[in-house]
């Protein structure tokens, strides 16, 4: 029989093996890093989430582009030439400085396989590794208005796309209609301005700032469109 102080002992110790359990569970590999103070173990903690999610991504990008090497969709030649080689640099450097982001992160993948699959006399373009460079300075959010925008201007009639985007107050409450529950209408207009100064939405017009440039467009810019047909669903 079990002697209160044993029963003790025994409870004291549920709470360090559920917090082990939890951790292991959290973050698949950690092992010593529960003893290290709480400030290092935060951080440390963050480094591997991210490293995991970072080489999660590039594994199966890896496997992706093997295979459209495979089927001839894309040549080995590619990424001996000056645009492979930027366009993958891009691509590294994206995934050893920038926080882990999968709109970002697939954007920039839909450029490089575009590019990669591209007859041989564009690869001398360094387009494709001016767009990755642009990808790389927004936000996940930006992104996601900047896909859904396109994908209204390249999915609709001209006239319909006027209709619901000439109006420079019922604009973010379209996109985020059309977003599929990816961004809410406040978030739209925190991010509304950065887009204008970035150049890649039409600023407000009109002395009352009613309606928008490039409402033929869902507002996009000539940069916004080349950007955002490679992030539309």
């Amino acid at each position: 029989m079990m002697d209160k102080a044993t029963a003790v002992v025994k409870a004291s110790n549920k709470p360090q093996k559920a917090t082990s359990f939890m951790i292991e569970k959290f973050v698949p590999g950690i092992t010593a890093l529960a003893k290290m103070d709480k400030g290092d173990f935060i951080q440390s903690l963050s480094n591997i989430v991210q490293r995991q999610r970072k080489e999660g991504w590039l594994h199966a990008f890896l496997i992706e582009l093997n295979a459209l090497c495979e089927q001839g969709k894309v040549k080995e030649d590619y990424m001996n030439t000056k645009q492979g080689q930027e366009c993958r640099q891009e691509l590294l450097d994206s995934l050893d400085k920038d926080k882990p982001d999968q709109e970002k992160l697939e954007a920039m993948k839909k450029i490089f396989l575009e590019a990669a699959k591209a007859p041989e006399d564009q690869w001398e373009s360094n387009h494709p590794q001016q767009l990755m460079k642009v990808c790389r300075t927004l936000a996940s959010e930006e992104l996601i208005i900047l896909g859904v925008a396109y994908h209204l201007f390249s999915s609709l009639e001209q006239g319909a796309v006027e209709k619901i985007s000439s109006s420079a107050e019922q604009w973010p409450a379209t996109i985020a209609k059309h977003s599929n529950g990816r961004i809410s209408e406040g978030m739209v207009y925190f991010y509304e301005e950065d887009l204008v100064k970035k150049q890649l939405v039409g600023e407000k017009v009109h002395s009352d700032k009613s309606g928008v440039r490039y409402a033929h467009r869902c507002r996009l810019s000539p940069l916004g469109v080349e950007l955002g047909r490679f992030l539309s669903e």
